[in-house]
Protein backbone atom coordinates (compact mmCIF):
# COMPACT_ATOMS: atom_id res chain seq x y z
CA UNK A 1 0.00 0.00 0.00
CA UNK A 2 2.74 2.42 1.03
CA UNK A 3 4.77 1.66 -2.47
CA UNK A 4 1.59 2.33 -4.18
CA UNK A 5 0.86 5.65 -2.33
CA UNK A 6 5.09 6.42 -3.09
CA UNK A 7 4.33 5.49 -6.72
CA UNK A 8 1.49 7.98 -7.31
CA UNK A 9 3.21 11.10 -7.25
CA UNK A 10 5.73 9.69 -10.42
CA UNK A 11 2.28 8.31 -12.16
CA UNK A 12 0.50 12.02 -12.15
CA UNK A 13 3.59 13.46 -13.36
CA UNK A 14 3.73 11.40 -16.05
CA UNK A 15 0.46 11.72 -16.90
CA UNK A 16 1.04 15.39 -16.68
CA UNK A 17 3.40 15.69 -18.60
CA UNK A 18 1.92 13.54 -21.43
CA UNK A 19 -1.01 15.42 -21.28
CA UNK A 20 0.91 18.76 -21.73
CA UNK A 21 3.51 16.84 -25.06
CA UNK A 22 -0.88 15.96 -26.68
CA UNK A 23 -1.66 19.30 -25.87
CA UNK A 24 1.23 21.34 -27.18
CA UNK A 25 0.85 18.92 -30.12
CA UNK A 26 -3.14 19.66 -30.71
CA UNK A 27 -2.24 23.44 -30.56
CA UNK A 28 -0.43 23.25 -33.67
CA UNK A 29 -2.57 21.09 -35.13
CA UNK A 30 -5.69 23.07 -33.87
CA UNK A 31 -4.20 25.93 -36.05
CA UNK A 32 -3.95 24.46 -39.21
CA UNK A 33 -7.71 23.13 -38.76
CA UNK A 34 -8.47 26.68 -37.78
CA UNK A 35 -7.86 27.63 -41.35
CA UNK A 36 -11.92 26.23 -41.95
CA UNK A 37 -13.03 29.72 -39.95
CA UNK A 38 -10.87 31.61 -42.48
CA UNK A 39 -13.14 34.57 -43.01
CA UNK A 40 -13.39 34.03 -47.13
CA UNK A 41 -13.64 30.00 -46.04
CA UNK A 42 -16.71 31.19 -44.05
CA UNK A 43 -18.21 33.43 -46.50
CA UNK A 44 -18.45 30.57 -49.20
CA UNK A 45 -19.97 28.34 -46.56
CA UNK A 46 -22.30 30.88 -45.98
CA UNK A 47 -23.00 30.95 -49.61
CA UNK A 48 -23.69 27.19 -50.25
CA UNK A 49 -25.81 26.80 -47.32
CA UNK A 50 -28.07 29.71 -48.29
CA UNK A 51 -28.25 27.60 -52.09
CA UNK A 52 -29.11 24.48 -50.68
CA UNK A 53 -32.60 25.85 -49.29
CA UNK A 54 -32.95 26.04 -52.80
CA UNK A 55 -34.15 29.86 -52.97
CA UNK A 56 -33.88 30.30 -56.57
CA UNK A 57 -36.48 27.89 -57.58
CA UNK A 58 -38.64 29.93 -60.01
CA UNK A 59 -42.54 30.47 -59.73
CA UNK A 60 -44.24 28.80 -62.78
CA UNK A 61 -46.35 31.83 -62.86
CA UNK A 62 -44.34 34.72 -64.25
CA UNK A 63 -47.01 37.30 -63.07
CA UNK A 64 -50.74 37.82 -62.70
CA UNK A 65 -52.33 41.30 -63.56
CA UNK A 66 -55.71 42.18 -63.15
CA UNK A 67 -57.35 44.66 -66.04
CA UNK A 68 -60.40 46.87 -66.14
CA UNK A 69 -61.54 48.66 -69.52
CA UNK A 70 -64.30 51.06 -70.16
CA UNK A 71 -66.12 49.78 -73.02
CA UNK A 72 -67.11 52.67 -75.07
CA UNK A 73 -66.75 54.87 -71.91
CA UNK A 74 -69.80 53.51 -70.69
CA UNK A 75 -70.16 52.85 -66.75
CA UNK A 76 -72.69 50.25 -67.23
CA UNK A 77 -70.38 48.59 -70.09
CA UNK A 78 -67.48 48.26 -67.59
CA UNK A 79 -64.74 44.92 -68.22
CA UNK A 80 -62.95 42.99 -66.43
CA UNK A 81 -59.52 40.94 -66.89
CA UNK A 82 -57.44 38.11 -64.99
CA UNK A 83 -53.97 37.92 -67.24
CA UNK A 84 -51.57 35.28 -66.47
CA UNK A 85 -48.29 34.89 -67.87
CA UNK A 86 -46.69 31.88 -67.52
CA UNK A 87 -42.95 30.79 -66.74
CA UNK A 88 -40.96 29.77 -69.36
CA UNK A 89 -40.34 26.12 -68.81
CA UNK A 90 -36.84 25.99 -70.48
CA UNK A 91 -35.88 29.60 -68.32
CA UNK A 92 -37.30 27.69 -65.16
CA UNK A 93 -35.12 24.34 -66.24
CA UNK A 94 -31.76 26.00 -67.10
CA UNK A 95 -32.31 28.61 -63.62
CA UNK A 96 -32.01 25.23 -61.61
CA UNK A 97 -29.47 24.11 -63.42
CA UNK A 98 -27.43 27.61 -63.13
CA UNK A 99 -27.59 27.39 -59.31
CA UNK A 100 -26.80 24.02 -59.40
CA UNK A 101 -23.89 24.63 -60.97
CA UNK A 102 -22.91 27.52 -59.18
CA UNK A 103 -23.16 25.11 -55.97
CA UNK A 104 -20.11 23.28 -57.31
CA UNK A 105 -18.50 25.93 -58.24
CA UNK A 106 -18.64 27.32 -55.02
CA UNK A 107 -17.72 24.47 -53.53
CA UNK A 108 -14.39 24.34 -55.21
CA UNK A 109 -13.95 27.58 -54.52
CA UNK A 110 -14.39 27.03 -51.10
CA UNK A 111 -11.05 24.44 -51.76
CA UNK A 112 -9.21 26.60 -53.05
CA UNK A 113 -9.68 29.43 -50.35
CA UNK A 114 -9.13 26.51 -47.91
CA UNK A 115 -5.62 25.46 -49.61
CA UNK A 116 -4.62 29.44 -49.50
CA UNK A 117 -5.34 29.52 -45.83
CA UNK A 118 -3.86 26.47 -44.78
CA UNK A 119 -0.53 27.19 -47.21
CA UNK A 120 -0.72 30.47 -44.96
CA UNK A 121 -0.48 28.70 -41.58
CA UNK A 122 2.03 25.95 -42.71
CA UNK A 123 4.28 29.03 -43.20
CA UNK A 124 3.85 30.96 -40.32
CA UNK A 125 4.54 27.15 -38.95
CA UNK A 126 7.78 27.24 -40.27
CA UNK A 127 8.99 30.56 -39.62
CA UNK A 128 8.17 29.87 -36.31
CA UNK A 129 10.38 26.72 -35.97
CA UNK A 130 13.01 28.73 -38.41
CA UNK A 131 13.07 31.85 -36.32
CA UNK A 132 12.82 29.43 -33.02
CA UNK A 133 16.17 27.91 -34.00
CA UNK A 134 17.66 31.02 -35.28
CA UNK A 135 17.59 32.62 -31.77
CA UNK A 136 19.05 29.65 -30.26
CA UNK A 137 22.10 29.65 -32.47
CA UNK A 138 22.59 33.95 -32.17
CA UNK A 139 21.92 32.92 -28.08
CA UNK A 140 24.96 30.42 -28.21
CA UNK A 141 27.15 32.99 -29.93
CA UNK A 142 26.36 35.42 -27.65
CA UNK A 143 27.46 32.70 -25.07
CA UNK A 144 30.39 32.12 -26.99
CA UNK A 145 31.54 35.50 -27.21
CA UNK A 146 31.21 36.13 -23.33
CA UNK A 147 33.35 33.10 -22.87
CA UNK A 148 35.89 34.32 -25.48
CA UNK A 149 36.27 38.16 -23.83
CA UNK A 150 36.59 35.65 -20.28
CA UNK A 151 39.59 34.21 -21.70
CA UNK A 152 41.04 37.21 -23.15
CA UNK A 153 40.79 39.14 -19.66
CA UNK A 154 42.40 36.11 -17.92
CA UNK A 155 45.12 36.61 -20.42
CA UNK A 156 45.57 40.08 -20.48
CA UNK A 157 49.55 40.01 -19.19
CA UNK A 158 50.26 37.11 -21.18
CA UNK A 159 51.27 36.62 -24.78
CA UNK A 160 48.35 35.50 -25.80
CA UNK A 161 46.75 39.12 -25.33
CA UNK A 162 46.46 41.50 -28.17
CA UNK A 163 44.66 45.21 -27.03
CA UNK A 164 43.30 45.26 -30.75
CA UNK A 165 41.76 41.88 -30.79
CA UNK A 166 40.11 42.51 -27.44
CA UNK A 167 38.57 45.56 -28.66
CA UNK A 168 37.30 43.90 -31.88
CA UNK A 169 35.85 41.39 -29.52
CA UNK A 170 33.97 44.09 -27.66
CA UNK A 171 32.64 45.52 -30.26
CA UNK A 172 31.25 42.20 -32.33
CA UNK A 173 29.77 41.33 -28.36
CA UNK A 174 27.47 44.28 -28.93
CA UNK A 175 26.38 42.66 -32.28
CA UNK A 176 26.10 39.63 -31.17
CA UNK A 177 23.73 40.73 -28.46
CA UNK A 178 21.85 42.97 -31.15
CA UNK A 179 21.66 39.97 -33.56
CA UNK A 180 20.28 37.85 -30.79
CA UNK A 181 17.11 40.06 -29.49
CA UNK A 182 16.59 40.97 -33.52
CA UNK A 183 15.96 36.91 -33.59
CA UNK A 184 14.04 36.73 -30.42
CA UNK A 185 11.94 40.00 -31.77
CA UNK A 186 11.35 38.28 -34.75
CA UNK A 187 10.21 35.05 -33.46
CA UNK A 188 7.65 36.73 -31.21
CA UNK A 189 6.31 38.59 -33.91
CA UNK A 190 5.48 35.68 -35.80
CA UNK A 191 4.35 34.49 -32.86
CA UNK A 192 1.96 37.03 -32.43
CA UNK A 193 0.60 36.86 -36.06
CA UNK A 194 0.29 33.24 -34.99
CA UNK A 195 -2.11 34.16 -31.75
CA UNK A 196 -3.89 36.73 -33.73
CA UNK A 197 -5.48 34.59 -36.57
CA UNK A 198 -5.91 31.69 -34.06
CA UNK A 199 -7.40 33.83 -31.33
CA UNK A 200 -5.88 31.90 -28.23
CA UNK A 201 -4.25 32.54 -25.03
CA UNK A 202 -1.95 29.54 -25.52
CA UNK A 203 1.71 30.64 -26.33
CA UNK A 204 2.81 29.36 -30.12
CA UNK A 205 6.86 29.45 -28.95
CA UNK A 206 5.91 26.39 -26.38
CA UNK A 207 3.85 24.17 -28.79
CA UNK A 208 5.54 21.11 -29.88
CA UNK A 209 7.27 20.64 -33.25
CA UNK A 210 6.83 17.35 -34.70
CA UNK A 211 10.25 15.97 -36.64
CA UNK A 212 10.00 15.10 -39.93
CA UNK A 213 13.62 14.35 -41.52
CA UNK A 214 13.92 14.91 -44.53
CA UNK A 215 14.81 11.74 -46.09
CA UNK A 216 11.10 10.62 -45.20
CA UNK A 217 10.28 14.25 -46.22
CA UNK A 218 11.37 12.86 -49.86
CA UNK A 219 9.64 10.46 -49.54
CA UNK A 220 6.21 11.84 -48.88
CA UNK A 221 7.11 14.14 -51.70
CA UNK A 222 7.49 11.39 -54.52
CA UNK A 223 4.75 9.17 -53.14
CA UNK A 224 2.64 12.35 -54.14
CA UNK A 225 4.02 13.15 -57.38
CA UNK A 226 3.77 9.55 -58.94
CA UNK A 227 0.05 9.91 -58.04
CA UNK A 228 -1.25 12.89 -60.88
CA UNK A 229 -4.66 14.59 -59.88
CA UNK A 230 -6.79 16.86 -61.59
CA UNK A 231 -6.18 19.95 -59.62
CA UNK A 232 -8.93 21.85 -57.66
CA UNK A 233 -7.88 25.05 -59.32
CA UNK A 234 -7.78 23.79 -62.83
CA UNK A 235 -11.11 21.76 -61.49
CA UNK A 236 -12.57 25.14 -60.22
CA UNK A 237 -11.80 26.90 -63.74
CA UNK A 238 -13.60 24.62 -65.46
CA UNK A 239 -16.46 24.32 -63.10
CA UNK A 240 -16.46 28.54 -63.87
CA UNK A 241 -16.53 27.56 -67.80
CA UNK A 242 -19.80 25.91 -67.60
CA UNK A 243 -21.00 27.83 -65.38
CA UNK A 244 -20.69 30.86 -68.12
CA UNK A 245 -22.17 28.57 -70.34
CA UNK A 246 -25.22 27.77 -67.82
CA UNK A 247 -25.57 31.68 -67.93
CA UNK A 248 -25.41 31.45 -71.46
CA UNK A 249 -28.00 29.65 -72.10
CA UNK A 250 -30.46 30.73 -69.38
CA UNK A 251 -29.90 34.76 -70.91
CA UNK A 252 -31.44 32.69 -74.17
CA UNK A 253 -34.40 31.40 -72.26
CA UNK A 254 -35.10 34.19 -70.61
CA UNK A 255 -37.90 35.16 -72.79
CA UNK A 256 -41.80 36.08 -72.08
CA UNK A 257 -43.56 33.10 -73.33
CA UNK A 258 -47.43 34.81 -73.53
CA UNK A 259 -50.48 35.27 -71.65
CA UNK A 260 -53.61 33.84 -70.99
CA UNK A 261 -56.17 36.46 -70.33
CA UNK A 262 -59.75 35.84 -68.73
CA UNK A 263 -62.25 38.82 -69.10
CA UNK A 264 -65.71 39.46 -67.30
CA UNK A 265 -68.24 41.73 -69.00
CA UNK A 266 -71.36 41.89 -67.34
CA UNK A 267 -73.45 44.30 -69.61
CA UNK A 268 -73.86 40.68 -71.99
CA UNK A 269 -75.89 39.11 -69.46
CA UNK A 270 -78.21 41.72 -70.60
CA UNK A 271 -77.49 40.54 -74.09
CA UNK A 272 -78.57 37.10 -73.00
CA UNK A 273 -74.58 36.20 -74.02
CA UNK A 274 -72.08 34.63 -71.54
CA UNK A 275 -70.20 37.40 -69.82
CA UNK A 276 -66.94 35.01 -69.73
CA UNK A 277 -64.16 34.99 -72.71
CA UNK A 278 -60.87 33.45 -72.79
CA UNK A 279 -57.90 35.18 -75.13
CA UNK A 280 -54.26 33.95 -75.20
CA UNK A 281 -51.26 35.09 -77.03
CA UNK A 282 -47.57 33.48 -77.46
CA UNK A 283 -44.47 35.27 -78.05
CA UNK A 284 -42.25 34.42 -81.15
CA UNK A 285 -38.65 35.42 -80.05
CA UNK A 286 -37.53 36.92 -83.51
CA UNK A 287 -35.18 39.30 -82.03
CA UNK A 288 -33.86 38.16 -78.77
CA UNK A 289 -33.75 41.29 -76.13
CA UNK A 290 -30.53 39.41 -74.03
CA UNK A 291 -28.31 39.30 -76.77
CA UNK A 292 -25.90 42.32 -75.08
CA UNK A 293 -26.15 40.06 -72.01
CA UNK A 294 -25.30 36.99 -73.96
CA UNK A 295 -22.41 38.05 -75.39
CA UNK A 296 -21.23 39.38 -71.89
CA UNK A 297 -21.07 35.63 -70.86
CA UNK A 298 -19.34 34.38 -74.25
CA UNK A 299 -16.34 36.74 -73.58
CA UNK A 300 -16.77 35.40 -70.23
CA UNK A 301 -16.06 31.83 -71.24
CA UNK A 302 -12.95 33.28 -73.00
CA UNK A 303 -11.29 34.66 -70.53
CA UNK A 304 -11.67 31.41 -68.19
CA UNK A 305 -10.67 29.57 -70.82
CA UNK A 306 -7.48 31.32 -71.28
CA UNK A 307 -6.97 31.42 -67.70
CA UNK A 308 -7.06 27.83 -67.52
CA UNK A 309 -4.59 27.69 -69.96
CA UNK A 310 -1.57 29.13 -68.30
CA UNK A 311 -3.08 27.99 -64.52
CA UNK A 312 -2.68 24.50 -66.38
CA UNK A 313 0.80 25.59 -68.10
CA UNK A 314 1.80 27.00 -64.56
CA UNK A 315 0.68 24.02 -62.68
CA UNK A 316 2.29 21.52 -64.56
CA UNK A 317 6.06 22.84 -64.33
CA UNK A 318 5.55 24.71 -61.17
CA UNK A 319 5.48 21.10 -59.19
CA UNK A 320 8.03 19.92 -60.92
CA UNK A 321 10.46 22.82 -60.45
CA UNK A 322 9.04 22.88 -56.44
CA UNK A 323 10.41 19.32 -56.28
CA UNK A 324 13.67 19.64 -57.66
CA UNK A 325 14.10 22.41 -55.70
CA UNK A 326 13.48 20.91 -52.65
CA UNK A 327 15.50 18.09 -53.07
CA UNK A 328 18.79 20.74 -54.28
CA UNK A 329 18.24 22.07 -50.97
CA UNK A 330 18.24 19.36 -49.19
CA UNK A 331 21.57 18.34 -50.93
CA UNK A 332 22.89 21.92 -50.10
CA UNK A 333 21.76 21.24 -46.01
CA UNK A 334 23.28 17.84 -46.08
CA UNK A 335 26.60 19.08 -47.19
CA UNK A 336 26.31 21.85 -44.72
CA UNK A 337 25.47 19.24 -41.85
CA UNK A 338 28.82 17.09 -42.88
CA UNK A 339 30.71 19.89 -42.65
CA UNK A 340 29.95 20.80 -39.16
CA UNK A 341 30.04 17.55 -38.36
CA UNK A 342 34.22 17.59 -39.74
CA UNK A 343 35.06 20.83 -37.83
CA UNK A 344 33.63 19.28 -34.56
CA UNK A 345 36.34 16.44 -34.43
CA UNK A 346 38.26 16.79 -31.44
CA UNK A 347 41.43 15.92 -33.11
CA UNK A 348 40.96 19.48 -35.26
CA UNK A 349 40.73 21.49 -32.33
CA UNK A 350 43.62 19.42 -30.58
CA UNK A 351 45.99 20.34 -33.81
CA UNK A 352 44.68 24.01 -33.92
CA UNK A 353 45.72 24.22 -30.11
CA UNK A 354 49.15 22.77 -30.94
CA UNK A 355 49.90 25.24 -33.35
CA UNK A 356 48.34 28.02 -31.22
CA UNK A 357 50.63 26.88 -28.33
CA UNK A 358 47.80 25.32 -26.62
CA UNK A 359 45.93 28.73 -26.46
CA UNK A 360 42.23 27.92 -25.15
CA UNK A 361 40.93 30.95 -27.18
CA UNK A 362 41.46 28.67 -30.60
CA UNK A 363 38.71 26.76 -29.78
CA UNK A 364 36.30 29.50 -28.91
CA UNK A 365 36.96 30.74 -32.95
CA UNK A 366 36.50 27.28 -34.15
CA UNK A 367 33.17 26.89 -32.43
CA UNK A 368 32.34 30.46 -33.41
CA UNK A 369 33.05 29.83 -36.75
CA UNK A 370 31.35 26.36 -36.74
CA UNK A 371 28.33 29.03 -35.09
CA UNK A 372 27.99 30.47 -38.45
CA UNK A 373 27.80 27.43 -40.51
CA UNK A 374 24.64 26.38 -38.19
CA UNK A 375 23.10 29.56 -39.06
CA UNK A 376 23.47 29.14 -42.63
CA UNK A 377 22.11 25.10 -42.16
CA UNK A 378 19.37 27.22 -40.21
CA UNK A 379 18.39 29.60 -43.28
CA UNK A 380 18.62 26.24 -45.73
CA UNK A 381 16.09 24.38 -43.69
CA UNK A 382 13.58 26.55 -43.43
CA UNK A 383 14.01 27.22 -47.49
CA UNK A 384 13.35 23.47 -47.51
CA UNK A 385 10.22 24.00 -45.58
CA UNK A 386 9.53 26.62 -47.80
CA UNK A 387 9.96 24.65 -50.90
CA UNK A 388 8.01 21.58 -48.95
CA UNK A 389 5.25 23.76 -48.60
CA UNK A 390 5.11 24.65 -51.67
CA UNK A 391 4.81 21.45 -53.54
CA UNK A 392 2.24 20.30 -51.32
CA UNK A 393 0.12 23.06 -52.52
CA UNK A 394 1.10 22.85 -56.13
CA UNK A 395 -0.24 19.48 -55.97
CA UNK A 396 -3.27 20.70 -53.83
CA UNK A 397 -3.40 18.43 -51.28
CA UNK A 398 -3.30 20.48 -48.60
CA UNK A 399 -7.07 21.02 -48.29
CA UNK A 400 -7.97 17.33 -49.12
CA UNK A 401 -10.20 15.25 -46.49
CA UNK A 402 -9.51 14.14 -43.92
CA UNK A 403 -6.32 16.86 -43.58
CA UNK A 404 -2.92 15.55 -42.93
CA UNK A 405 -0.69 17.20 -40.96
CA UNK A 406 1.86 17.22 -43.29
CA UNK A 407 4.94 18.10 -40.50
CA UNK A 408 4.44 14.82 -39.52
CA UNK A 409 6.20 11.40 -40.28
CA UNK A 410 2.92 9.21 -39.86
CA UNK A 411 1.16 12.14 -41.75
CA UNK A 412 -1.30 12.06 -38.93
CA UNK A 413 -4.84 12.85 -39.81
CA UNK A 414 -5.83 16.51 -37.89
CA UNK A 415 -9.75 15.05 -37.62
Amino acid sequence: MKLMLRALPVLFSVLISATVAVYAQNDAEGFLLAAREDSEVKSVDNQIKYLDEKPYRLAPLQKIELRTASNQLDPTRQEYGLRVNPANPWELRNNNQYFRQYRSMLALERGVLLKEALYERYLLLADLRYHQELKNVRQKERELIDTYIGIMEQQQYSDFFDGEDYVKLKLDQIDRDVEAEEAAFERDDVARQITTIYKTDTDPTAWKSDTLTFERMMMIVDSIFSVPATPSTIAYHNERITLAKKEYTLEKANVNLGFVQATYEEFRKAQGRHPWSISAGVTIPIFNPNKGDMAKRKIEMMEEEQEKQEVSTEQQTASIRAREQLRNLIKRYTSIQEKIKSLRVDNISKTLNTMQGNNPAVRIRLNANILKLEIVAVKLKQSVYYAYIEFLAQMDVLQQTPMINYFTSDLRAME
